[in-house]
């Protein structure tokens, strides 16, 4: 829109019907300085009709305040930048919101009108001024949308960001220009309010925290550091609370309720948080110190007081009511609540710490265990542990600017393969720092360790591996063993646990001769090390012939609960879920609320992929999984297959791809808080006839689930490929005491993320392709990729074993 001269004394209005010109003057605004000047007998009127509270002071302690203006014009909010105030205002009809802004340090003479707006979306309006700019953000609700507006006022120009088609409560910044706060509720879960982060194309969303007790947030306020939220709540009977959340603890305190708390304002310097208190007959302005939690009220209650807001140099602004008549002031705090205004102490500027081998600073720490965001923190590490989380200054050998960039845990995939030399590289590009072959990794644990140590990238430990029992003892997949050979099975179970496997794989879809007497034979050693097993459960689909999910489910579940013993289910959006994931899920979730121990993985792919020559693609797959030849394609090339080049497939070892998981089924799985991710593959060299989930199965959530199709939070998601595979297996792997968490002490596997930028890259056609977005991997200590890629010949990586000799 063209931008109008807003003159504070008087507002021309221009009205130009063809060649007709009409000047409508009315009085909107006025400074002491024009207190002289009647245009008219019925100005004089109005102006008599407040003449006594002209004069009228809202402040308790007075003395170190100015008055910038007055109007008999309602003034609903207001937000200060620098030297500029925009006001949002009812016309003189109350027939309009009017949007303008003016100049401190001219008096609010003279300011620019902006915009005009409905009266009847007053409560939807939200003010940000963007930092280091001269550009004001307006949120407002535009029909059944809700609009985000930027108006520069040195350019005159306007710009719509972003329209939403959820309701949002307020906007708000920090000091970082990029970084876009607002509250709405959580794509996933309507019922929950989230506050989150965002860029300004709004394809990044970082959702901070949620509130899920059922009360909106009305509006909030993010201190300058941005690890403190003043934020406010309705929780019925007509109340409000006002809650300060530290991001940097995960805890949020209630700071104030009453019938009316509004506009929470964080000083420039993030010690005092102002808001107006009430009813909705008569409000204070109350400021609190956040750090000794004193507070007090600055106006008294003959007045209607709204609207703090601070200056550049923490002095406080607001409007107040008394009558009909609204003024705004300037009131210096350091000169009024000197003695009240002590501040924490600052971050020692100086270096206090030895000197670390590597730094990270000005970094977004996260920690997945207790759910905490600490922003422009530094990281130190030292002996391959993080010795240091703090805002202090700290030195390193090797130092990383993270500035915007998060700070994490590496990614523990749960559902690896034996490492090969190659294949760990596209787990490091995705930010795998820990993979673990629970589909099994063999029965040998002894001899592979030993070739493993000191030649790996990244850890790996595995569980052990059912299958090779039967292969070693010639049973073929559709016999059953027999009791010699059951017996031989558990001498194999009691050896490899004791050369330190971390749990037990089995896949009876793959070798459909397996028993339940086998099954538990094995299950029986394992319980005696406390070894979780991890199912590729029996059943696959609800159609065709033979069981389903729902027998497999219950075949597993009947083992947990006859032996009282830990299982997890493999893959649940491929196997055991597809085409039945909430009822499949409803039947998990009633075994836990017997008190089973029972969780599941998945990986974020709607097709998934095996041989061609096992017993999944045996006489009726197409029935069973509701698959054409054309659904199936040769991974890591374009073919799709024939009738004629499946039969010649099947009997070859080559992996195909099958599109034949219903999305719905992969967002379901991921909705859980016990599911994990797991890739269930590792890329082979050199022809890679793998599945894509090789290469990008956690870049993919975050991309596609976490900020495309907003499926899950990002906390969530880190913790899913965190510290929920570590609670999962730590008791049986110490090593794993140490690591899926973001805390001192534990050790220094860490992710740099560009959370704009992180992405998957491979596909069906092209699986060997590296993701993007993770600048750097930390693998005990070690830098192992950075900007450039891949160091080469670097092996930090770890054995991950049970100790049971």
């Amino acid at each position: 829109m063209s931008f109008k001269n807003f003159q504070l004394k008087h507002v021309v209005l221009l009205i130009i019907p063809l060649v007709l010109l009409f000047v409508i003057i009315s009085t909107v605004f006025m400074n002491d300085s024009a207190t002289e000047e009647v245009p008219s007998e019925q100005g004089v009127g109005e102006k008599e009709s407040v003449v006594d509270e002209q004069d009228y002071n809202p402040l308790i302690d007075s003395g170190f305040e100015e008055k910038l203006t007055y109007s008999t014009n309602e003034v609903v909010q207001l937000a200060v930048n620098s030297d500029l105030i925009a006001l949002l205002f009812l016309n003189e009809n109350n027939e309009q919101l009017e949007l303008a802004v003016g100049s401190i340090t001219y008096g609010m003479e003279d300011v620019l009108l902006l915009d005009g707006f409905p009266v009847e979306e007053r409560d939807t309006f939200s003010l940000a001024w963007v930092p280091d700019s001269t550009s004001l953000m307006v949120s407002y609700k535009d029909g059944d949308a809700w609009q985000l507006v930027t108006y520069d006022v040195t350019t005159e120009e306007e710009e719509v960001i972003h329209t939403f088609d959820e309701p949002i409560s307020n906007i708000a910044f920090s000091h970082v220009q990029d970084h876009i706060y607002y509250s709405q509720p959580l794509p996933s879960n309507p019922e929950i309010s989230t506050i989150r982060i965002n860029n300004w194309s709004f394809d990044a969303p970082l959702d901070i925290f949620q509130i899920d007790s059922g009360n909106k947030v009305e509006e909030f306020s993010v201190a300058p550091d941005q690890n403190k939220l003043a934020y406010i709540l309705s929780v019925g009977n007509n109340e409000q609370e006002l809650w300060i959340y530290d991001t940097t603890v995960n805890e949020h305190s209630l700071t104030a309720s009453e019938s009316k708390v509004a506009q929470p304002s964080w000083s420039k310097d993030g010690n005092l948080l102002a808001f107006s208190i009430g009813s909705h007959e008569g409000q204070v302005i109350n400021v609190m110190n956040v750090h000794n939690e004193d507070q007090w009220t600055i106006t008294n209650d003959r007045g209607y007081s709204t609207s703090p807001s601070w200056t550049k140099d923490d002095n406080l602004i607001f409007s107040t009511k008394v009558q009909e008549e609204f003024q705004i002031f300037e009131l210096d705090m350091e000169k009024t609540y000197g003695s009240k205004l002590a501040n924490e102490e600052s971050p020692n500027s100086e270096n206090i710490y030895e000197e670390f081998d590597a730094v990270i600073l000005n970094g977004i720490v996260v920690d997945p265990e207790t759910e905490t965001f600490k922003f422009g923190y530094n990281v130190g590490i030292k002996d391959k542990k993080i010795a240091a989380i703090t805002r202090d200054a700290i030195e390193g050998i090797d130092t990383i600017d993270a500035t915007g960039k998060l700070v994490t845990p590496g990614f523990i995939d749960i559902l690896s393969f034996n490492p090969n030399g190659q294949g760990e590289h596209f787990k490091v590009m995705d930010g795998v720092t820990t993979h673990l072959g629970m589909h099994g990794a063999g029965i040998e644990f002894r001899t592979m360790f030993n070739n493993l140590e000191g030649a790996m990238i990244n850890h790996f430990g595995g569980a052990i591996q059912h299958s090779h029992m039967r292969t070693r003892l010639g049973i073929g997949s559709y016999e059953p063993a027999t009791d010699a050979q059951i017996e031989q099975m558990r001498e194999m179970t009691h050896r490899a646990a004791q050369e330190g496997a971390i749990g037990i794989s089995l896949s009876p879809e793959y070798y459909p001769g397996m028993t339940p007497e086998e099954i538990k034979a094995v299950m029986e050693v394992g319980k005696e090390y406390d070894l979780v097993s991890f199912f590729h459960v029996r059943y696959s689909t609800m159609y065709g012939e033979g069981g389903n999910n729902f027998d497999a489910l219950e075949e597993v579940i009947g083992y947990a609960r006859e032996l009282d013993v830990p299982v997890q289910v493999q893959h649940i959006n491929s196997t055991g879920g597809t085409f039945s994931m909430e009822e499949s899920l409803a039947m998990i979730d009633e075994a836990r609320a017997e008190g089973l121990d029972i969780t599941i993985d998945m990986y974020p792919y709607n097709y998934w992929a095996t041989w061609a020559n096992t017993a999944r693609f045996s006489e009726g797959f197409r029935e069973r999984f509701q698959l054409d030849y054309s659904d199936l394609q040769v991974a890591n090339s374009e073919e799709r297959l024939t009738a004629d080049t499946f039969a010649q497939y099947r009997r070859q070892r080559i992996l195909l791809i099958a599109y034949g998981i219903p999305e719905e089924d992969v967002r379901l799985a991921m909705m859980p808080d016990y599911a994990m991710v797991g890739s269930d593959t590792i890329m082979v060299p050199p022809d890679f006839n793998n599945h894509p989930r090789g290469s990008g199965t956690f870049s993919r959530m975050y991309r596609k689930y976490v900020k495309e199709t907003e499926t899950i939070p990002f906390m969530k998601a880190l913790r899913m490929m965190t510290n929920l595979p570590v609670e999962r297996l730590e008791n049986v792997a110490e090593s794993l005491q140490t690591k899926g968490r973001f805390q001192v002490g534990m050790d220094a596997d860490i992710n740099i993320i560009n959370y704009e930028e992180i992405r998957d890259t491979a596909g069906p056609e092209n699986v060997a392709s590296f993701s993007e977005g993770i600048d750097y991997v930390f693998v005990d200590g070690t830098i192992v990729k950075d900007l450039n890629g891949i160091r080469k010949n670097i092996f930090p990586g770890q054995v991950i074993r049970s100790h049971f000799e």
